[in-house]
C-alpha cells in the first residue's frame, strides 16, 4: 500500500478527497484533487493534489481485475504525474512515474526515473522526498531482487554521500561485500571494514563502486567513475576501471579510456587481440613479476582463445607460464583453461595428467573451475550416470558462483527459474553459456553446442 505523508504542509483543503482516497471513492477524489490542483497553481497545495491525483489512479488501478482497464490506469497515473513537469513540484513527477512503474514490475523504469529526478533536481526542496524513496527502496530490494538493489545502492555511491554513511546503509554494504562473488581480476578490492572510513574515503567509494558497476554491465557508469578515480594518486582504480571496460565488452570505449591513462601499455595485448592478431598479443605479454594486472591480461586471452577456438593458443600461452611462480588462484584458472582446451577435443590423457595435481576432495567441491570440468571429464570417461552423481553434489543456492553454474543448469534447471534468470548478471550468463557450450560438446550434441555458444555472444555489449 502507498502512504502519503503531509510534509508539513498546511493541506486542510486536501482533507476531503483524502477521505474519499481513504475510503475507495477513487472517482470523486481524483475530481476534488484535480479541482485543487487547477486552484492553486504554483501553490504547495496544488502540487500535493496533482501528485495525489496520481496516487489515486495508481490505487484505483491495483483493485482492477481487467487488464485493459488496469493498463489504462497505469497510463492515466503516468498522464497525471506528467502534470507536475516543470511545475515547482517536478521531483513529484519522478517519484510518482517511480511507483507506477514499481507497481508495474518495471523496476528499471523505475530506478531510472529516480535516477533522473536526482541529477536534474539535485538542489530542489522537495528531493529529500526522493531521498527517503530511494533509501528505502535500497533496503528493501536487497532482501529479495539484487539487481535493483545493485543500482540503487550505486546511485547512492555516486549521488547521495549524505546517505552512503548512514549505520543502516555501512551495514548492508558491508554485508554484501562479505557475501557476494569476488572478481578475480579487480586489484585491492573493497575490504568492507574500510567503508565509512575518512581516510581514503573517495578511494573506498570508487572501489566499491567499480564491482557494481561491472555486474551491471553498465560502461558508461565505468567510464563516470574512471573520471572521479583520475584524481587519485595510485592508478589501480582507474587500471580496474578500464579491464572492466574490456571485460564487458565494450572494446570502443575501452580503447578511448586508455588514451588518457599512463600505464595503456599493460592493456596493448587486449588492443592487438583485436586489432591484430592472438598470436600478436601472445607476443606483446609481459611475463615478469606476475600479479593481477597482468595475470587478467593473460586470463582475458586464454578465454578469448577457447571462445574463438584457437585451442592451441591456451596450450602456447601455458607454456609460457607453467613453469613460472603464481599465486594458487592464477594456477588453478590457468590449468581449468588447459583443461577446457583439452576436453574440446576430447584429449582425456592430458587432461587427466593436470587433475592428477589436485586432490579428488578438491575437484568434488564447488569452490573452483575444476569442478565443472571434472564433471565434464567423468562424463568422457565414466559415463553420463557418475557425471551426475557429480554434478548433483551442489549446494542448493539462489545464486550460484560463476564456476558452479554448470551443476546448477544440468540439475535445477536454473536458467529456466524466472527468479534467476531475470535477476542474473550478464557475467554470470555468458560463464553459464560457456560452460554449457563444453558439456555439450563433450556429449557429442552439436545442436545443444551451437545453440549455447549463440547465447554466450549474446552476453556482451
Amino acid at each position: 500500500s502507498i502512504s502519503i505523508g503531509n510534509q508539513n504542509l498546511p493541506v486542510s483543503c486536501l482533507a476531503i478527497p483524502d477521505s474519499f482516497l481513504a475510503s475507495k471513492d477513487y472517482k470523486r477524489a481524483l475530481a476534488e484533487y484535480r479541482r485543487i490542483g487547477y486552484s492553486f497553481p504554483g501553490h504547495a497545495e496544488g502540487r500535493e493534489a496533482l501528485f495525489r491525483g496520481g496516487i489515486t489512479l495508481l490505487e484505483e488501478a491495483k483493485t482492477v481485475k481487467n487488464t485493459k482497464k488496469r493498463q489504462a490506469l497505469y497510463s492515466a497515473a503516468l498522464e497525471e504525474f506528467g502534470k507536475l513537469h516543470k511545475t515547482p513540484g517536478a521531483p513529484l513527477e519522478y517519484l510518482g512515474k517511480s511507483l507506477v512503474y514499481k507497481t508495474l514490475g518495471d523496476h528499471s523504469e523505475e530506478i531510472k526515473c529516480l535516477e533522473l529526478a536526482l541529477r536534474r533536481y539535485h538542489k530542489h526542496p522537495l528531493i529529500h522526498t526522493l531521498k527517503e524513496q530511494i533509501s528505502y527502496r535500497m533496503h528493501e530490494s536487497a532482501q529479495h531482487d539484487r539487481r535493483s538493489a545493485y543500482q540503487l545502492i550505486l546511485i547512492v555511491l555516486r549521488l547521495l554521500p549524505g546517505l552512503f554513511d548512514t549505520k543502516d546503509s555501512l551495514r548492508l554494504f558491508s554485508y554484501l561485500i562479505k557475501h557476494w562473488e569476488q572478481l578475480p581480476f579487480l586489484e585491492n578490492p573493497i575490504d568492507p571494514s574500510l567503508l565509512g572510513k575518512e581516510e581514503s574515503a573517495k578511494e573506498n567509494e570508487i572501489n566499491f563502486a567499480t564491482p557494481l558497476a561491472f555486474w551491471l554491465a553498465a560502461p558508461y557508469t565505468l567510464l563516470e567513475i574512471l573520471e572521479d578515480a583520475q584524481s587519485l594518486e595510485d592508478d589501480t582504480a582507474q587500471a580496474n576501471l578500464i579491464y572492466s571496460l574490456f571485460e564487458v565488452g565494450s572494446f570502443g570505449l575501452a580503447q578511448k579510456a586508455m588514451q588518457e591513462f599512463p600505464g595503456r601499455e599493460q592493456f596493448m595485448p587486449l588492443l592487438l587481440c583485436y586489432q591484430d592478431s592472438l598470436s600478436k598479443a601472445i607476443e606483446n605479454l609481459d611475463l615478469n613479476d606476475i600479479g593481477v594486472r597482468k595475470f587478467r591480461v593473460i586470463s582475458y586471452l586464454l578465454q578469448y582463445a577457447l571462445r574463438t577456438d584457437q585451442d592451441d593458443s591456451v596450450h602456447t600461452i601455458a607454456g609460457k607460464l607453467v613453469d613460472l611462480p603464481l599465486s594458487r588462484e592464477d594456477r588453478i584458472q590457468l590449468d581449468g583453461y588447459r583443461i577446457w582446451a583439452y576436453l574440446k577435443h576430447k584429449k582425456i590423457k592430458e587432461a587427466e595428467a593436470i587433475f592428477d595435481d589436485y586432490p579428488l576432495e578438491m575437484l568434488n567441491q564447488e569452490t573452483t573451475l575444476l569442478h565443472p570440468l571434472y564433471g565434464c571429464f567423468l562424463f568422457l570417461t565414466e559415463g553420463e550416470e557418475i557425471a551426475e552423481i557429480h554434478f548433483s553434489g551442489v549446494i542448493d543456492t539462489p545464486f550460484p558462483r560463476t564456476w558452479a553454474l554448470l551443476s546448477h543448469e544440468l540439475i535445477n534447471k536454473i536458467s529456466e527459474n524466472p527468479s534467476w534468470y531475470n535477476t542474473s548478471f550478464m557475467w554470470e550468463r555468458r560463464h553459464l553459456y560457456r560452460q554449457l557450450t563444453l558439456y555439450y560438446q563433450c556429449v557429442d550434441n552439436p545442436e545443444l553446442e551451437k545453440y549455447y555458444r549463440h547465447l554466450e555472444k549474446q552476453e556482451y555489449l
